[in-house]
């Protein structure tokens, strides 16, 4: 048998959820869009640094550093 959640208990969707108003509280506290910038880094950090812990596997920042090489080679002039 399946014990019942607790009142107030955390479930996936609910942690997402958090995740995503504090992320969106931080964006929309940035006052320009080199602020706006560090929050999604820091963001996408948080992301890579969670998959790993959970997965055991680093290429996730493999799959990181790709994406924004791949944003440089299409901004640099």
């Amino acid at each position: 048998m399946i014990a019942p959640k607790a009142p107030g208990a955390i479930t996936p969707k609910r942690k997402v959820s958090g995740r995503a108003k504090f992320w969106n509280d931080r964006l929309q506290q940035a006052d320009n869009n080199r602020a706006m910038a560090a929050v999604v880094m820091d963001q996408a950090r948080a992301i890579a640094t969670a998959l790993e812990r959970q997965t055991g596997d680093d290429m996730v920042w493999y799959s990181l550093a790709k994406t924004l090489h791949d944003w440089c080679r299409a901004h640099d002039a």
